[in-house]
Formats: C-alpha cells, sequence, structure tokens
C-alpha cells in the first residue's frame, strides 16, 4: 500500500503469469499499475485528473493499456504486441485516442493529435487492418503504411469529411486521399489484382479517369470538372479503368494499368481493391 488520496491502490511486484496491479497517486479516481507481465493484462496509470488510467509496459499476447495525459477523456497506449490488439493515444483534448505500434497479425490504432474527433493510426500490418490520422479538426481520419494482406486505410488532412488512403498492398483493400474540402476521395497505390480508385483533391462532384490506351475495354477521359462528372481510362488489358485529376466538388476514381479486373485507382495491379486519393 503505498498512499491514497481516496480512492483505492493496490500493488504488486512482478507476475509470472496472470494479473498485476499497482497505482501511484489517486486524487479522486482509480489507478492501476502493473510491471511487466509475462502472458496476460496489464493496467498502469500516471496521474488521474478525474477520470481513469491505464497503463502496461509490455505484453506476450493479451491487451496493453496506457495512457499519457488526460485531460477529460479516456487514453489507452500499448507498446509492442505479439498477436492481438494495442491501443495508443498521445493527447487528448476530450476524445478518444487509439495508437499502437507494430502488430504481427491484429489490429492497429494510433491517434497524433485530437481536437475532437477521433483518429485511428497504424505503422504496419503484417495481414489486417490499419487505421492512421494525421491531424483531424473535427472528423474521423483513417491511415495506414503497408498491408501486406489486409485492410489499408489513410488519410491526410481533412477539413470536415472523411478520408481514406493505403500505400502498398499485396492482396486487399486499401484507400487513401490526399486533402479533401467536402467530399470523399479514393486512392491506392499498388494492388495485387483486383479494384482500384483514386482522386487528386476534391472541391465538389465526380470524376472518373483512366491513363492512356485501352487494350479491350472501355475509356473515359475528361480534364478538369468544375462540378459535373469526368471519365478517363489510362490502359486496360481487360477491365474498365476510372481516374479524375481534380474535382471541385465530388467524388474521384483513377487508375493506372489493369492486369484483370476494374481499377478505380492503382499505381500498378497485381490484385484486389484499392482506393486512394491525392
Amino acid at each position: 500500500m503505498v498512499v491514497v488520496g481516496g480512492g483505492n491502490e493496490n500493488y504488486t511486484g512482478q507476475d509470472g503469469g496472470v494479473n498485476e496491479h499497482n497505482t501511484g497517486k489517486d486524487g479522486g479516481g482509480n489507478e492501476h499499475y502493473t510491471g511487466q507481465d509475462g502472458g496476460v493484462n496489464e493496467h498502469n496509470t500516471g496521474q488521474v485528473g478525474g477520470g481513469n488510467e491505464n497503463y502496461t509496459v509490455q505484453d506476450g499476447s493479451g491487451n496493453k493499456h496506457n495512457t499519457g495525459k488526460d485531460g477529460g477523456g479516456n487514453e489507452h497506449y500499448t507498446g509492442q504486441d505479439g498477436g492481438v490488439n494495442e491501443h495508443n493515444t498521445g493527447q487528448d483534448s476530450g476524445s478518444n485516442e487509439h495508437y499502437t505500434g507494430q502488430d504481427g497479425s491484429g489490429n492497429k490504432h494510433n491517434t497524433g493529435q485530437d481536437g475532437g474527433g477521433n483518429e485511428h493510426y497504424t505503422g504496419q500490418d503484417g495481414g489486417v487492418n490499419e487505421h492512421n490520422t494525421g491531424q483531424d479538426s473535427g472528423v474521423n481520419e483513417h491511415n495506414t503504411g503497408q498491408d501486406s494482406g489486409g485492410n489499408e486505410h489513410n488519410t491526410d488532412q481533412v477539413g470536415g469529411v472523411n478520408e481514406h488512403n493505403t500505400g502498398q498492398v499485396g492482396d486487399g483493400n486499401e484507400h487513401n486521399t490526399g486533402q479533401v474540402g467536402g467530399g470523399n476521395e479514393h486512392n491506392t497505390g499498388q494492388v495485387g489484382g483486383g479494384n482500384k480508385r483514386n482522386t487528386g483533391q476534391d472541391g465538389g462532384g465526380n470524376e472518373h479517369i483512366n491513363g492512356h490506351k485501352d487494350g479491350g475495354g472501355n475509356e473515359h477521359n475528361t480534364g478538369q470538372d468544375g462540378g459535373g462528372n469526368e471519365h478517363n481510362t489510362g490502359q486496360d488489358i481487360c477491365g474498365n479503368e476510372h481516374n479524375t485529376g481534380q474535382d471541385i466538388g465530388g467524388n474521384e476514381h483513377y487508375t493506372g494499368q489493369d492486369g484483370g479486373v476494374n481499377e478505380h485507382y492503382t499505381g500498378q495491379d497485381g490484385g484486389v481493391n484499392e482506393h486512394n486519393s491525392g
């Protein structure tokens, strides 16, 4: 027992396999801390102004929760997870933030700074979902680095709506957007096989373009759209391709080269869906 300003405190030195609980100081709420856990959950909290804080160092298999500073809402942080979920938050002025470093197989969530809404970030994923966001002035942002198999979502900056981006995918879906003034943007870098979508900048309406030539399918191209639709295709070995340059308002879809199916933007296609913009 350390010292309690009002709430409960529980401390244990080291646990070879089960739970550990330790609390430093309690200004009013609960705090739980554990040093290192060989296999299960760990909870630690630094200082609490009013809400809960949970912190864990490293977990070989289970969940980890850590919080830096809390101005009012919850914060959760985890260092590295060998197999399951990881959640980390940098600074929270009010809402939730989730961050994960590297995940060998499960989900990853990271957020940089949140002015009000949610932010999710993941570095590299060996197989599943990745979510990352740079800065959010109000809404959601999703970003992913590289995915060898699963989904990837990335967004740079959003003034008000959603953005999705993906770097490279060997197999699954990818979503990327550069900057959006109001509508949606979807872009993909490289795909192993399926659909791809890309948009440059969105201000208002829809745009669809494909690169240069069509080896077999349709081609639709438009330069710039002040308000209506645009359709263009680059090279199609067999399927459709859609690309757009800049959109004053709505959606944009772009594809580079198609090895077999549809592309709604992709750098190079080797396999499935990709979405990227800007």
